[in-house]
């Protein structure tokens, strides 16, 4: 398949997801009022007004619609090869990339199912962590016991498998932990699936490209009702559906192409969705340190850490997207360099690691030492009136003596 071929496919997918999803989301809008599913504002909340949930149910629809119609037509064109003249040759090649992958994408999506079910449940009824977290690793061990896991030939198969589990768990947890303000779950999500569709595409493997630009697509459309303020929220059904499907389409690409080093290509993923690990690393890392709960919810996450040193809802959302381009474009990068072009870029990611760090520290120590705002000093400097001073003994002798004439005539009169 020609290159050019390849970029049509990829927006092909990303532009059907995106309108599909732009359709589904109010009709999801509806259905939460109806059934009640509302996310009322709390201490925790960053929105004022009760907004409804299981907008995710569109992004999980959307892309579910469009991968399970086009396995089933990847199928019948495998079935009926005749069938293929109707297309060019170039789109050949990605027919029998979808045709060949039936099985491991249908394990794929039905492990999305079950995580959207589980997250469906948490919307409407509410679970504890443990109630969400165990489902979770069983679905995944499922899916990864079904061939859904990385090639570690350098592993063994054992620890392989517990790799592929807690590496699915992980990122289906910090794209649902990262769901704290409007847009930045799904801009995260898609700004992370488009650069691994473009990773995708320069290492030949346009079949994967049009997956993760499916996805990508998706979260867009859902974004235009999700932008702050926004009108609808994902929900758990949307944030672990987005975390589950791109954890595990990661592992069912492969990002070796040729002139690649055998171990840098592993670490595209990672650097991709380094927003939504650093948010999960730093807030368990914090909630330690102070003796917390690590599953306790709080205001500990990195948004919540940017609006407190003055960042606004939107310019925090905005920021933590270049974040996420800055790191993802060295995951771009890495998919076609040499041995040293990957160190540096690893030492790149990590130097921009240590000064998010470093601004974090800095800004806060800086806020603590802040005086206190002008109207608390104003409001300090005004003298207080002076208390009143007690009486004398000589002026308590004069008040009893004149109580006592008083009281005197008082008599004499009566």
């Amino acid at each position: 398949m020609s290159p050019q071929t390849g970029i049509y496919l990829a927006l092909y997918f990303a532009g059907i997801t995106a309108v599909l999803a732009l359709l589904l989301t109010p009709l999801c809008m509806r259905a939460a009022r109806r059934c009640g599913a509302i996310d009322v504002p709390g201490e925790r909340s960053l929105h004022k007004n009760p907004v409804p949930l299981l907008g995710g149910v569109a992004i999980v629809g959307s892309l579910s619609l469009v991968v399970w119609f086009h396995l089933a037509g990847a199928a019948l064109m495998r079935a009926k090869p005749e069938f293929l003249q109707l297309f060019t040759a170039d789109l050949q090649g990605s027919v029998q990339g979808w045709s060949g992958n039936e099985f491991r994408l249908g394990v794929v999506f039905i492990g999305g199912a079950l995580i959207a079910a589980l997250g469906l449940i948490d919307d409407l009824k509410g679970l504890t962590v443990r109630q969400r977290i165990y489902p979770q690793f069983a679905i995944a061990a499922l899916v990864v016991a079904l061939g859904i896991r990385p090639e570690l030939g350098f592993f063994p198969a054992w620890l392989t498998f517990i790799i592929a589990v807690v590496w699915l768990v992980g990122i289906t947890n910090a794209f649902n932990l990262i769901d704290g303000a409007d847009g930045l779950a799904a801009g995260l999500a898609a700004i992370s699936a488009f650069l691994l569709g473009i990773t995708m595409l320069l290492a030949g493997h346009a079949a994967s490209a049009s997956l993760f630009f499916a996805i990508g697509g998706a979260c867009c459309g859902f974004l235009v009702f999700n932008w702050h303020p926004a009108k609808v929220f994902m929900g758990s059904a949307g944030s672990l559906f987005l975390g589950y499907t791109l954890g595990a389409t990661t592992m069912v690409a492969t990002f070796m192409s040729e002139g690649t080093v055998w171990l840098f290509p592993l670490l595209i993923p990672v650097l991709a969705f380094a927003v939504p690990l650093y948010d999960t690393a730093s807030v368990i890392l914090i909630r330690a340190g102070v003796r917390a709960s690590i599953f306790a919810g709080d205001q500990r996450h990195f948004h919540h850490r940017l609006m407190q040193i003055g960042f606004s809802h939107r310019q925090c959302v905005v920021f933590m997207y270049l974040l996420a381009m800055a790191f993802g474009t060295s995951a771009v990068l890495i998919s076609k360099s040499n041995m040293l072009q990957d160190v540096i870029l690893m030492i790149q990611a990590a130097i921009l690691v240590g000064v998010i760090v470093l601004m974090e520290r800095v800004v806060n120590r800086v806020a603590a030492k802040q005086p206190a705002p002008l109207e608390e000093r104003l409001e300090s400097s005004i003298p207080s009136p002076p208390a009143a001073m007690p009486p004398s003994a000589a002026e308590v002798r004069t008040a009893a003596l004149v109580a006592e004439i008083g009281q005197a005539e008082a008599k004499g009169r009566s």
